[in-house]
Order: C-alpha cells, then structure tokens, then sequence
C-alpha cells in the first residue's frame, strides 16, 4: 500500500514515482489516483476498536 498525498503517491510528482517503481505503468498510477479520490469522497468514519487483555 503506498500513502497518498496532495502532490501524488508519498509526495513524489508522477515521474519520480513511475522513475521508482518500474513496474507500474502511468496508466495504472492514474487507476490508483482514481480509485484514492472515489474512496476519499467517501466520508463515511469506521472506527476501529483495539482489543487488549
């Protein structure tokens, strides 16, 4: 999983990731960063609940 950012995937600009990650083409980031902003509009809040003991 990579984090998303305002300025791209871990704050790199789309070169530097495509550069980094060789195996990802610019139409499969482009699919992530469209996926991350269906999934961000979304602003439903599920808390999660830590089991301890």
């Amino acid at each position: 999983m990579f984090p998303l950012g305002a300025s791209g995937l871990l704050g790199w600009p789309e070169k530097q990731i495509l550069e980094n990650y060789p195996n990802l083409t610019q139409e499969s980031l482009r699919a992530v960063y469209a996926f991350a902003a269906v999934t961000l509009g979304d602003s439903t809040f599920h808390p999660f609940q830590r089991k301890t003991g």
